[in-house]
C-alpha cells in the first residue's frame, strides 16, 4: 500500500494522510507537496520533528523501589 505521508499539523491534511492507495493493489499515488510550506512547518509548526523534541520530557526514571514494587 502506498502513501505520501505529511506532519500532523496544519495545513497539511488530518491525520498526515496526503494520498494512499488501496490495500494489495497494483498501483501509484501520486500528489503534490508544496516543498516551501513543509520547511516552515518544520520550523514553527505546532508539531516538532524527532530531532527538535526535548529529551527530559521523555526520560524515564525508574527507582529500585518502583522496580520492586512491580515484581
Amino acid at each position: 500500500r502506498s502513501a505520501i505521508i505529511t506532519p500532523c499539523d496544519m495545513p497539511f491534511p488530518p491525520g498526515g494522510i496526503m494520498a494512499e492507495g488501496e490495500w494489495n493493489a497494483g498501483a501509484c499515488v501520486v500528489g503534490e507537496v508544496d516543498l516551501g510550506l513543509l520547511e516552515r512547518v518544520r520550523k514553527g509548526g505546532s508539531v516538532f520533528p524527532r530531532t527538535q523534541r526535548r529529551p527530559e520530557a521523555y526520560r524515564l526514571n525508574v527507582s529500585e523501589t518502583s522496580v520492586r514494587k512491580m515484581k
